[in-house]
């Protein structure tokens, strides 16, 4: 026994030879009949469903397949649907061609049809899968610039045991431009368009007051691969967006409340090289951003001892920086605990991932802190449609390697869905335009073996979305950094460069969109920042050439290098700093910094106040 519409199997029989000598007979000599009753088996009856694009825009004239619908029923493995698709302002046509041989669970092809009524409207009658297809080649178009709402309605002939015809309906709206008012095309490049701090660090020991970073020994921090940056320990509170909860009428900084708390002071010195002028060796801020930006100003909230004069350094690596300029804020006779602060550097044009700020003037004569400094800084900017306003997007790229740039796209809102074979596409030809203020550019298939500062090429939609599918793009990077660069900053920016790209109607019609892209090379030795670096469990114990030092045990000190430098970079750590880091964080330390016992690794310290405090790790 099987129920109606099931396939069973009949794996049972057996057949077995009397005797394996007998000979081969031409008849069988045996039969046997299986009697297979079947029971209709109850399907719940299912509505069909239909769901459709609801908003659809084309010029006048041009034919679009446009049925980006979705079609579905519950219960029609037994029946066949029935789809009627009217408008009353636009005109339709039916599917010029109908579905192959469907397989074998679905009903003859003979049973797909299509037709146009008198009314106008398309009815098509198909199995599921084969309606899907049908309605993807319908077609609708107008000869008049008018808004038109295109009904369906899908019904089918109820469970396979009967259960009632049942239907579903949808609509979509369009409007139909003239076609002497196209739509322009668009650009796209779906990357992201704000930069990030991605690294901050104070000179080593620079903290003599009570505050967060000299609690915790984390003067750096940084984003490791693939992660965000820290702004809940050490100094990487000082970029913490939550504001520190200052008890009211304070007037003075207040003791540690914990290990580095929100709440507690960042920052903290008190060596002066004169009145009111700290030690500009220790009173320095280091900030990095993952792209070139242009720092316009930095926020602080500072303490009753604020810093009221700054100077501000740029450049894409700690030891070669330019200033900017001073910013100030007014000298009053008091300052309240948690007062904000603006220093402003709105003048500055110069872009760079590497900003440095310098404390120049401070409120007190022997004493200046803070809770936050936190830089705000914008993009470089670059007019290529003055009539718009145009947002750089940011990608990286490995210097001195052709690198393909996927996700940009063309497309075009009046195009369709058959943008190849659709004849009224080949009189409304593209063209594109790309070029690059200093690397070189190609589009790959189309101008393959032709990398330049600037291409153009013409054609339809299809043959442009093509070729800035395979946009390439070769940076022209020839220097090297200063190999008294700091080690961290390798990792990051070395310059930048930007791709400005162009599409517009090459028959002199209106419309076009531009898009600029804003590449930041890396260096080619150490790859994009980012990647995933498989993390070493940091020991507990002190590195290989290290040793605890005999005063502090939490202090592992280079037995080589320490006695001769005491600050440079890689000659000590702190095992409690060190656990704070995250595992890739921990490995980037130990690739960039872990200095050998042969004595080969030379270390370096900046000779002023530009060249220090390039944020050696404790």
């Amino acid at each position: 026994s099987v129920d109606d519409g099931v396939r069973s199997r009949v794996d049972s029989l057996q057949l077995k030879a009397a005797s394996p000598d007998l000979p081969r007979l031409e008849s069988p000599i045996a039969s046997h009949t299986i009697n297979v009753s079947i029971f209709p088996t109850p399907v719940p009856s299912v509505p069909p469903n239909i769901s459709c694009q609801s908003t659809l825009h084309l010029y006048t004239g041009q034919k679009l397949e446009f049925l980006r619908c979705n079609v579905s029923d519950g219960d029609s493995g037994a029946g066949f649907l029935v789809a009627t698709i009217s408008c009353s302002d636009c005109q339709l046509e039916p599917p010029s061609t109908m579905p192959q041989t469907p397989s074998f669970e679905e009903l003859p092809a003979a049973m797909s049809e299509s037709k146009v009524m008198a009314d106008g409207s398309v009815q098509i009658t198909a199995p599921l899968k084969s309606m899907r297809a049908l309605l993807r080649s319908v077609r609708v178009f107008s000869s008049v610039p008018i808004t038109a709402t295109i009904q369906f309605s899908l019904r089918d002939w109820g469970s396979p045991s009967g259960g009632g015809i049942q239907q579903a309906s949808s609509s979509i709206h369009i409007s139909f431009v003239s076609a002497t008012h196209r739509l322009p095309p668009v650009l796209s490049a779906p990357f992201p368009t704000v930069a990030k701090v991605v690294y901050t660090s104070v000179p080593l020991g620079s903290q003599s007051g009570r505050c967060a970073v000299k609690s915790s020994d984390i003067y750096t921090v940084w984003s490791g691969a693939g992660e965000e940056i820290r702004r809940d320990i050490g100094v990487g509170l000082l970029l913490s967006p939550a504001s520190p909860s200052i008890p009211a009428g304070s007037t003075g900084p207040r003791p540690i409340r914990g290990a580095g708390g929100i709440n507690d002071l960042v920052l903290h010195d008190t060596h002066f090289a004169m009145l009111h002028v700290p030690n500009p060796f220790r009173a320095n801020i280091t900030y990095g951003f993952d792209h070139a930006v242009i720092v316009t100003g930095i926020s602080m909230v500072v303490s009753s001892q604020p810093p009221v004069m700054i100077e501000g350094f740029v450049g894409y690596s700690p030891v070669d920086m330019v200033s900017v300029g001073t910013s100030t804020v007014p000298m009053q006779h008091a300052w309240s605990d948690g007062s904000s602060l603006h220093f402003s550097f709105a003048n500055n044009t110069v872009p760079g991932t590497a900003f440095r700020i310098v404390v120049r003037m401070a409120a007190s004569p022997r004493s200046w802190s803070l809770y936050r400094s936190i830089p705000e800084f914008q993009l470089p900017e670059k007019i290529l449609n003055p009539s718009a306003s145009l947002q750089a997007r940011l990608v990286s790229a490995e210097a001195s390697r052709e690198q393909n740039l996927e996700g940009v796209r063309v497309e075009y809102p009046d195009g369709g869905s058959d943008s190849v074979a659709d004849p009224t596409l080949a009189r409304l030809p593209l063209k594109l335009t790309v070029s690059c203020d200093n690397g070189l550019v190609n589009l790959g298939s189309q101008l393959a073996g032709r990398p330049s500062r600037s291409i153009t090429m013409e054609g339809r939609l299809r043959e442009v979305q093509d070729a800035v599918a395979s946009l390439t793009y070769t940076p022209n990077y020839l220097s090297q950094l200063p190999a008294t660069a700091d080690a961290l900053f390798t990792l990051g920016v070395l310059d930048y460069d930007r791709i400005s790209l162009f599409v517009e109607f090459s028959d002199g019609e209106p419309g076009n969109d531009t898009a600029l892209i804003q590449v930041s090379l890396l260096p080619p030795t150490f790859g994009a920042r980012g990647e995933k670096q498989a993390p070493v469990p940091f020991p507990p114990e002190c590195l290989p050439c290290y040793a605890p030092d005999e005063m502090d045990e939490n202090l592992c000190i280079h037995i080589l290098l320490y006695i001769e430098d005491p600050f440079g970079p890689g000659n000590s750590y702190q095992k409690s700093a060190m656990q704070q880091y995250s595992p890739s964080q921990q490995n980037e330390w130990r690739q960039r910094y872990w200095q050998p016992c042969d004595n080969t690794a030379e270390t370096r310290m900046g000779t002023s106040d530009v060249q220090s405090g390039g944020g050696w790790l404790g």
